[in-house]
């Protein structure tokens, strides 16, 4: 035989520390964009709650009262006095999980005489992170 041949191509021990370290990055990289989306919602969250406070607040000015338990946030799709609804559509009512905001008035937590609130991620009261409920009378927990 020949001492000059030359080996071509990977062994499969090559080949599967290759593909071992390709899935450890992959995971860790997958951890990372997963939490930055969570994170998102609850911002995207926030933003909505703000919007829907502007409306309750135009409601508020328009009719001497806010929207009252029943029919609750409905009552922004209605007209009002510029000729049409105080949100864009139904879906400006709802959180970023597509979950309908939670509202009372009159309300026992809120500052502004009613409560409005998300109940985030996991969709029931309490929680840490993104499943921390989103609320008018405190912030979420869930930071960068």
């Amino acid at each position: 035989m020949a001492s000059g041949l030359r080996r071509h191509g990977f062994t499969l021990i090559e080949m599967m520390a290759v593909v071992l370290i390709l899935g450890l990055v992959m995971s860790v990289a997958v951890v990372n964009v997963m939490d930055r989306v969570e994170w998102a919602k609850v911002q995207t969250t926030k933003v909505k709650m703000r919007a829907v406070e502007g409306a309750l607040e135009m409601h508020r000015m328009e009719r001497a009262t806010y929207p009252g338990t029943d029919p609750g946030l409905v009552a922004l799709l209605e007209p009002g006095s510029g000729g049409g609804p105080l949100v864009r559509d139904e879906e400006s009512l709802n959180d970023a999980w597509r979950r309908r905001f939670g509202y009372r008035h009159p309300g026992d937590r809120g500052r502004a005489g009613y409560d409005l609130w998300s109940l985030a991620r996991d969709g029931s009261q309490g929680g840490a992170g993104p499943d921390a409920d989103i609320t008018n009378w405190k912030s979420a927990s869930f930071e960068e």
